[in-house]
């Protein structure tokens, strides 16, 4: 039901706010059959558009009366140092690259400057001093790395590695490096072992799967070995998957595409699957039972996500499936 719920809520913002005066083409149509036939209200009920003279009023009112701060703003002012420390993310094949800014409060405006980069060596030497740092920041900082290089003049590089991302999973100061406006959510999710019927075979498959490796300046055949991996599940929330010694043996054995077994495994399959609850997350279309393992019914509503993207707003539907 949920792309013809999608398709009817859009037809009728879209005579709702003015983008379709014709109440009788196919689309709108099609969107009161559905209606009809799902028992369902439209969202946009919820939504009742303004005369001018309402907004136009409102706008007067708001600039006459005193101002107050929200309840967000009011925290953010009483912030003793005037200062913050927010991470800017960007992301790339099973990895993410991270940046530290510091952002000013702006008393006359009443917001966070854009900021501007605190160099690593500063915040290295500072990670302790720096009274607006969260523990949480103070984590990530401790995972900088330094590396000297020059034959005579000796030279000192600083810089993150790769498991600072553990220490900034569900952090609240996290946004895009391509547009430090929208707010990025990195949350901890497991390994998943899929198992798919084809024909009269079972297919079962590792995610992450292993790929190939393209570099020319890598020796390595593959990344069988690693065991961290930051993946997109929408353009604003990524998952971090990190595979135990146990994981990462069982991905190699099911190696890149996966393995194909015959009917008559689908017993020990289902019986090794049922091992792995808990510590996996097991995805299967073949009706098959596991012992002693509850069902969970799946959450069948769909979310809506928006964030601010240049003069508009960008939005992303999506299932959690699971509770």
């Amino acid at each position: 039901m949920s792309f013809p719920w999608i398709a009817a809520e859009f037809a009728e913002l879209a005579v709702t706010f003015g983008g379709s005066k014709n109440k009788t083409d196919p689309v709108s149509n099609a969107a009161q059959n559905f209606r009809q036939s799902s028992q369902s209200k439209p969202m946009s009920n919820l939504l009742t558009p303004k005369a001018d003279w309402e907004l136009w009023l409102d706008s007067l009112r708001a600039l006459s009366e005193p101002a107050e701060l929200s309840a967000d703003k009011k925290s953010d002012a009483k912030n003793e140092q005037g200062s913050r420390l927010v991470w800017r993310m960007s992301f790339y094949e099973y990895s993410a690259r991270v940046e530290p800014y510091e952002q000013a409060w702006q008393p006359k405006t009443q917001t966070w400057s854009q900021g501007r980069p605190i160099a690593i060596n500063r915040l290295f030497a500072s990670l302790h001093s720096l009274e607006y740092l969260t523990e949480q920041d103070r984590r990530a900082g401790a995972h900088i790395k330094t590396a000297q290089y020059g034959s005579y003049y000796k030279k000192t590089e600083y810089f993150f590695d790769e498991r600072t991302v553990l220490e900034l999973i569900d952090h609240p100061l996290l946004f895009l490096s391509s547009n430090p406006a929208i707010k990025v959510e990195l949350v901890r999710a497991k390994p998943e072992i899929v198992l798919k019927t084809e024909g009269d075979s079972l297919h079962v498959s590792f995610f992450p799967p292993i790929k190939k490796n393209t570099s020319k300046y890598s020796s390595r055949d593959d990344d069988s070995d690693q065991d961290l991996f930051v993946i997109e599940e929408t353009k604003t929330r990524y998952k971090v998957i990190v595979l135990s010694k146990k994981e990462l043996q069982i991905r190699k054995i099911l190696g890149v595409g996966g393995k194909k077994f015959p009917k008559e495994a689908e017993g020990a399959l289902t019986a090794m699957l049922g091992n792995l609850l808990g510590e996996m997350t097991v995805k299967t279309d073949a009706k098959i039972e596991f012992e002693n393992v509850p069902e969970v019914a799946v959450d069948p509503k769909l979310y809506l996500y928006l964030a601010p993207n240049g003069e508009g707003l960008q939005a992303e539907f999506f299932g959690t499936v699971l509770k």
